[in-house]
């Protein structure tokens, strides 16, 4: 159930954080090239966050589980690619891998740090 929890909780800041871009695109002119950091950043935060909750759900493992969470939210992006047709691997899809399984597993860090807190107030 957390994990369930944790994917929904970061699908639904994915997509609130590109409305927020394209209500930004909308009203300023950014260049293409900007656009792909952009959505990675937008993915990388809601990854951390989702690793976050995750680790704080469980109060275990967090780092783990939030790499793994990074993981699984890069093959999700990937299988959207291959079904649009991209079929090469590229560099930065690598560093995507790279940026996604770090901000996953830093936000399982940090749940578990947050866990431990509200585990030592009581």
């Amino acid at each position: 159930m957390p994990v369930l929890l944790s994917f929904s909780a970061g699908i639904l800041l994915t997509l609130a954080q590109f409305a927020l871009l394209c209500s930004i695109m909308c009203k300023t002119d950014i260049p293409a090239s900007v656009l792909g950091p952009l959505s990675t950043g937008a993915v990388c935060i809601a990854v951390l966050l989702a690793g976050m909750l995750l680790a704080f759900l469980v109060g275990r493992r967090g780092m783990l589980l939030g790499f793994a969470q990074g993981a699984v939210f890069f093959g999700m992006i990937l299988l959207a690619a291959l079904l649009q047709g991209a079929v090469q691997f590229s560099a930065l899809a690598f560093v995507k891998l790279i940026a996604l399984c770090a901000a996953g597993g830093i936000g399982g860090y940090l749940g578990i740090l947050l866990a431990e807190r509200s585990r030592r107030k009581r």
